[in-house]
This record gives C-alpha cells, structure tokens and sequence, in this order.
C-alpha cells in the first residue's frame, strides 16, 4: 500500500533531502538572520502540541516541552507562544473553545514573525477513525471503542468544507498578525508502504487504505488552502516521512499497543523521534523562507 504523492512536489521533497545540514550549521545561520527577537506562534492540534512526550508544558492541552514548536524555538533562541492542544479543531482556533481553553486566535500576538498550524485532521476524524478501527480489534478495548464512535461521529466533514475552514483560519491570522508568515505543517506519515495490516497493527487492508485517502485529503486541502497566499507556504512532513509509518524499519509515529489503556506513550501519533524529525525539516525551511524574505 502506498500514497500517491503530488509529481509536483517531487522537487521540492528533493530540495529538502539536499538542504541538510548539521544542527549547529542551522542555529548559527538562522541566529544570524533572525536574531533572538523572533516570535514563533504554534497553533493546532496533537500532532503539534505533543500528547504522550513528556513533561507538559500545559497537561491540559497535552502541550509537550519536546513538541516540534519547543524544539525549533530553542534552536533559533525565539520567544516561543504555544497555543497548540490535543484534540482540537480548526474551529478551536478560531472561533470555539475547548472546554477552559480559548480559541487559539486569542493568544496570537499581533507581532507575530511565523506562524505555525498543524491540524484539521480532527476536523475529519483522521486519527480518530483510525484508533477507533484499532480498538473495535478487539473485545477488550470494546468499551473504549464505544467512546471513540460517538466523537469520530461528531467530526467528520467534506474536503471542501475542510477547505473553507482552513481559509477562514488563514484569512482571520493575516488580520491579527498582519506581518507573520503562516506555515501550515502537515501531519506524519501513520500508514505507509511498509505496512502488513493485522501484523503491524489492527487495521485490516480496506481501514488502513481509508486512512492513506484521509491522509491525502489533508495534503490536498493544505496545499490548496496556501493557493496563491502571500506569505504562506506549505512544509510536506507527509511526503518527506511516507517511509517512516507504522511497520517501517524507522518509524516516527506510534502505533497500537497497550499504551491506549495502561497510559504512557499515545499510540498513532509523534514519537518523540518524529517530533526531531519535523522539527529538522521547520528549522530548514523557516531558515529558507527568511533568507528569501532578507
């Protein structure tokens, strides 16, 4: 099984493969450029904000200090605002709260540098169906997958109805930080070509193919809601990760285990290898993208 990824952006993933660098190379010319003045604003959900990576930075938003916003503001020396949260939806960045937190929108400082945004796949229950196919396994987990039905109902919307939510998002953060460059980064790869359903986890052939079509609905819906915006560009972590699912010899995601019950590690989600990972690849392209700005 595999994705099919964009011909498109064949060249791009390529230019990314030749821009790497050794850390210190990165921090000592992105410190050059930026300078410690930078402010760096995260937005999203759990493939941002880090469940299961502990110590929280904020336990309620399963907000981890080892989450990618964290390890690239250290990196760079910028004033870190992290106002991701697992479990959230686009909507819980701009208009709804979640339970006791606001709306993300609320803490984006209007002087704001980058801007980063990881999410909408709860929006259309991506992971979400996949925990909830991985649970209904197994009678043990039954109860637990009665639970996840009733929210996996209550989120799951069209592409093009994704799509207008991730343009309202965008619209609504180019009015509150006028300056900032909007960078939408898109989720780890979860099932990749190296998966062997029912060995590697669970799900069986037909779920783990529905889960690559939600996957790519993402990329498209992130590639077609930066069309033609100034200041906004796309970071392909899907594509650059596709060999480093669940089953493959170096995996950045977690998969099912015990862990949904017994606590610890959060399973189809960032390791805290795959958090490294995107941050490498942010690092690299906010290096680029503020040497092409001057």
């Amino acid at each position: 099984m595999r994705n099919t990824p964009a011909t498109s952006r064949a060249g791009q993933n390529g230019a990314y493969a030749l821009a790497a660098r050794t850390e210190k190379e990165h921090h000592l010319n992105c410190t050059l450029i930026v300078g410690t003045a930078m402010r760096l604003v995260s937005l999203g959900s759990s493939f941002a904000s880090g469940p299961g990576l502990k110590p929280y930075r904020n336990p309620q938003a399963s907000r981890s200090k080892r989450n990618y916003p964290s390890i690239v503001a250290e990196r760079l020396g910028a004033d870190l605002v992290d106002l991701t949260s697992g479990g959230s939806t686009l909507l819980n960045i701009t208009e709804s709260a979640q339970g006791t937190l606001s709306p993300q929108i609320e803490g984006i400082p209007s002087d704001a540098d980058i801007i980063t945004i990881t999410s909408g796949g709860n929006d259309m229950a991506y992971v979400g169906q996949i925990m909830l196919d991985s649970v209904a396994a197994s009678w043990l987990t039954w109860p637990l997958a009665l639970l996840l039905k009733r929210r996996v109902g209550n989120n799951n919307i069209t592409e093009s109805e994704l799509l207008v939510r991730f343009r309202d998002v965008i619209a609504q953060i180019k009015r509150q930080a006028p300056k900032a460059m909007i960078i939408l980064v898109e989720y780890l790869t979860l099932i990749g070509p190296d998966y062997r359903p029912g060995t590697d986890g669970p799900l069986d052939s037909q779920q783990a193919q529905a889960a690559q079509r939600r996957a790519a609905m993402l990329q498209r819906v992130y590639m077609e809601a930066t069309k033609d915006q100034d200041r906004c560009s796309v970071l392909p972590v899907a594509d650059v990760s596709l060999q480093h699912g669940v089953g493959s010899k170096e995996p950045w995601v977690t998969g099912h285990g015990w862990e949904i019950i017994l606590g610890g590690s959060v399973p189809w989600h960032p390791s805290a290898l795959g958090m490294e990972k995107v941050a490498d690849l942010l690092h690299r392209h906010i290096d680029r993208l503020v040497t092409e700005r001057g």
